[in-house]
């Protein structure tokens, strides 16, 4: 079995890297400068507390992490922006973001059985016609952030008031180059994923052990070293029945010698992710599992040392996937196994076999070769690489291969 003694103690909290304030300033700046580019009136940003991608948007833009009552920023060119959202959200957006501008509530973010006595509650319209500076009457052209997920009573009343363009790939393009700041945090969130991982494989090895006891051992490294939380809810997927389909949540189910265990790991850190997938076999296990998880970390070497700027995503997603299907495991290979990764775990730029994105340098990508729904289950080979000048630099130092006799 590989050494995984976890012995070492995490950063201490003043040495633990930070997004500074001037870098959410010019963030503010170039999205202004997006909405003037495609001749919008302002952006309406869009987020709120769904797992997985609610908050990305405007965790990027002001450093806030929405609960309970969803969120829009209104940014116009050449003002500061207004941000609108329910009666609950005004102190815990003061106290927890970077935005420093005016919270207003307005009726589309207000529960209508509830009441709310010492709050003024205004139109949505009152406060784009003060953000907007346009005869009265006009019509606006807003560009909307977050189509997808949307509160159906702000898509109708924007729809009302404005022509509305749908802008989440012009916005996420934004962020898809990352800065040294960026960088320092995302590496600092693949270290906390990989102590996940550490911890994991410490504690099966331990014996007599749940799925859900592995699993609140990985969530209490994540939390030690720093976590916020999670991008996705951890997986410990043991034995055929439950490594087969992609997602699982833990159970009760006893881990023991034979299984093979799908860990996911994907803490958040600052607002941004680092995401590790290993499967660990325990004892002695189908020779097919063995063989095709050679197959799939051999894919993701593969995969790395072609990934560099330049290259396409079709090129790319043909690379991930020619090795799978050369080895006769390509039906198992369920989907896009490259993506971009920051303040959502799984965002744009995700390299597809029909997308028109090319590598550029400072990217980060998640390689994550998967095989699902096959006669003996299912694996996962996932781990983090940041595009330098030279190519793919990985961001994790942990084995591929992490078993237990």
């Amino acid at each position: 079995m590989t050494d995984v003694t976890i012995k070492q103690a995490p950063a201490l909290v003043a040495q633990r890297p930070t997004i500074p304030d001037s870098e959410f300033n010019d963030r503010l700046l170039r999205v202004q400068r997006l909405a003037e580019s495609l001749q919008l009136d302002a952006i309406v940003v869009y987020s709120d507390d769904r797992a997985v991608m609610g908050a990305g948007n405007v965790r990027w833009l002001m450093d806030y992490f929405p609960h309970f009552e969803p969120i829009a920023v209104l940014v116009a060119p050449g003002q500061e922006p207004i941000a609108i959202t329910g009666p609950e959200s005004g102190s815990y957006i003061e106290s927890t973001s970077r935005f420093r501008g005016e919270i207003a509530v307005t009726n589309e973010f207000v529960h209508p059985d509830e009441e709310y006595a010492f709050t003024t509650v205004v139109t949505l319209e009152s406060v784009l016609r003060r953000l907007i500076p346009k005869q009265p009457g006009s019509r606006l052209r807003l560009g909307l952030v977050g189509a997808d997920i949307v509160a159906p009573s702000l898509n109708a009343a924007l729809r009302e008031l404005a022509e509305v363009i749908i802008v989440d790939r012009p916005y996420s393009l934004l962020r898809a180059r990352k800065t040294a700041s960026e960088l320092a945090v995302i590496r600092y969130a693949y270290d906390i994923a990989a102590q996940g991982i550490l911890a994991a494989v410490e504690t099966m090895a331990s014996g007599n052990v749940t799925e859900r006891e592995v699993g609140a051992e990985i969530d209490y490294a994540l939390r030690r070293w720093g976590a916020e939380g999670s991008g996705i809810d951890t997986i410990v997927a043991a034995g055929a029945e439950h490594t087969y389909p992609v997602l699982h949540r833990t159970s009760n189910r006893p881990i023991k010698s034979g299984d093979s265990v799908i860990l996911t790991v994907a803490p958040r850190y600052e607002g941004y992710h680092g995401a590790i997938g290993r499967t660990v076999l325990i004892g002695s296990v189908d020779p097919r599992i063995r063989e095709a998880r050679e197959v799939a970390i051999q894919a993701q070497q593969v995969t790395a040392a072609r990934l560099r700027a330049g290259v396409t995503a079709a090129e790319m997603d043909s690379t991930a996937r020619g090795v799978v299907s050369e080895a006769g495991y390509g039906d198992y290979f369920l989907y896009s196994g490259i993506h971009s990764i920051g303040v959502m775990e799984f965002e744009p730029p995700i390299l597809s076999s029909f997308g028109d994105t090319t590598v550029e340098t400072d990217m980060v990508f998640s390689i994550d070769i998967p095989m699902f729904h096959t006669p003996w289950g299912g694996l996962r080979v996932e781990d983090g690489f940041h595009i330098g000048p030279e190519g793919a630099n990985a961001l994790q130092a942990i084995p591929s291969v992490l078993d237990i006799d």
